[in-house]
């Protein structure tokens, strides 16, 4: 009797977390044509990492999960030009399910002679943190605080040019239980990381990204990437990239290609052109020099010095 009742047990267990045989075929939405070398996630729960892999040259992707039945899992496709793709599956069917991605209208490809720059994100082990698309996926009363505060810094004319695009919401109660080492972080998680765009072709800028962090009652932590311009109306003008080069180059200083940024300068409250050259290099270590120049008037802040190792 006590043989028989393991034996049901072993079953159940064998049949509530059997090995994966799914299979997914990613291909264009459009062309249908298959999508190869894609990376492909499989997310538990909605919120918990539990494998990643790339799809062959057929566009096929074979999850390699120890699938729970008590879970729920869903497929996420995060595909550069291509809307992001999140769909519940089944990893106990072993038939082979097209999964179809489409273009994403607003993707900027890179041109030359602007400059692009891109918001980094906070790696947090197994959990998963949701990306809001739009402001709109922000609760109410956070995105009225977050609205009321840039426009409040930029301006409202300046604040219709931002987009909201891309970031993290981070549920700490959830993260705390997906990633139990997030207890030892030496720094605190937030609960939205939110990642601000500007574009202005005519200034050579292709894409100029910002950074703002609030805590879970929308509270600013740290402050958007843009300089204050409702107190300073003349930092809403930018010098152009052209004219940035020209300041650069009558310092005799060298233009090295694909070596031009935006960024800002924390310290001065502006926006800064950078030229950075390489001065010495002798195949494992190297030197840097970068010149600041001030997005705003043009004035030249000075240089600072670095280098790295390859």
């Amino acid at each position: 009797m006590k043989e028989s009742a393991i034996l049901v047990i072993l079953i159940f267990c064998f049949l509530a977390s059997g090995y994966s045989q799914a299979k997914f075929k990613v291909i264009n939405g459009i062309t249908k044509q298959p999508i190869k070398d894609q990376y492909c996630n499989i997310i538990q729960d909605n919120d918990t990492w539990v494998d990643i892999g790339n799809t062959d040259d057929q566009g096929i992707f074979k999850p390699d999960v120890s699938a729970d039945s008590n879970k729920n899992y869903q497929l996420w496709i995060s595909a550069e030009g291509y809307k992001p793709f999140k769909q519940d599956i089944n990893l106990h069917s072993d038939k082979l399910v097209t999964v179809s991605i489409y273009p994403d209208s607003g993707f900027i490809k890179k041109v030359p002679n602007l400059v692009y720059s891109g918001c980094s994100s906070i790696y947090f082990g197994k959990y998963r943190p949701k990306t809001p698309n739009s402001i709109d996926d922000l609760p109410d009363s956070i995105k009225e605080k977050l609205v009321n505060h840039l426009v409040a810094r930029l301006g409202y004319q300046f604040y219709l040019n931002l987009k909201l695009s891309g970031g993290q919401i981070v549920n700490l109660e959830r993260l705390y239980i997906v990633e139990m080492n997030a207890k030892n972080y030496k720094w605190i998680p937030y609960s939205y990381y939110l990642c601000f765009s500007f574009q202005d072709v005519s200034k050579g800028i292709g894409l100029y990204t910002a950074q703002i962090v609030l805590d879970k009652n929308g509270n600013i932590v740290k402050e958007i990437q843009f300089p204050n311009i409702e107190s300073n109306p003349e930092k809403a003008n930018l010098i152009s990239r052209e004219s940035a080069i020209t300041i650069a180059k009558n310092n005799n200083f060298d233009i090295a290609p694909g070596r031009i940024s935006l960024e800002y300068d924390l310290a001065k409250g502006s926006l800064v052109w950078c030229f950075e050259k390489v001065t010495d290099d002798n195949g494992l270590s190297f030197s840097l020099e970068t010149l600041i120049v001030d997005a705003h008037t043009g004035k030249i802040l000075g240089t600072k010095k670095g280098s790295g190792i390859r």
